[in-house]
């Protein structure tokens, strides 16, 4: 994912975690449902916007006017869960700046194909959780606190923040 510099605090904290997760689980309303996808992330812009590919025809069954986007990465002890809104657009200049050929599996005729789209998800608030501990030492630490029924680290780091561009 491309990540801009971000001019808010809230953002800027949120980049630095989510970098170099490539997948994140996006979750909608459908028919009175919760619905996820994984998703790859694009783009993180200047303002604050994470950009996606989808499919018109599949996300048009979806409730984009609050959505949550996860972020997780299991090596580094980083949970990130964003929620806020999306919207689909054909913008053909942007298409063309973002398209990378790993796309093409799912829209068969390349940036051309009728069915895709852009999705843009703007974040209104942030929730994460940051361990700052290896994963050996999480693990030794996790035996060893079952052994005798008290944790052993401190909990991790958790903010929940608000997208001051949104507020």
């Amino acid at each position: 994912m491309n990540i801009h510099p971000q001019p808010h605090d809230t953002m800027k904290k949120v980049a630095e975690l989510v970098k170099g997760i490539n997948v994140c689980m996006l979750t909608a309303g459908s028919c009175g449902r919760l619905i996820s996808h994984p998703m790859n992330p694009l783009e993180l812009d200047s303002q604050g916007d994470f950009w996606f590919f989808a499919s018109h025809q599949a996300a048009t069954q979806l409730d984009l006017s609050f959505i949550n986007i996860g972020f997780s990465d299991e090596d580094r002890a980083i949970y990130v869960s964003l929620s806020g809104r999306a919207e689909l657009l054909c913008e053909r200049g942007r298409i063309d700046a973002l398209w990378t050929p790993l796309v093409k599996p799912w829209f068969s005729l390349g940036k051309d194909d009728p069915d895709l789209a852009l999705m843009k998800f703007s974040t209104h608030t942030a929730a994460y959780w940051d361990a700052k501990s290896s994963k050996m030492v999480r693990l030794f630490a996790s035996i060893a606190a079952a052994k005798i029924s008290k944790p052993l680290l401190s909990m991790p780091e958790h903010e929940v923040l608000a997208n001051a561009a949104y507020l």
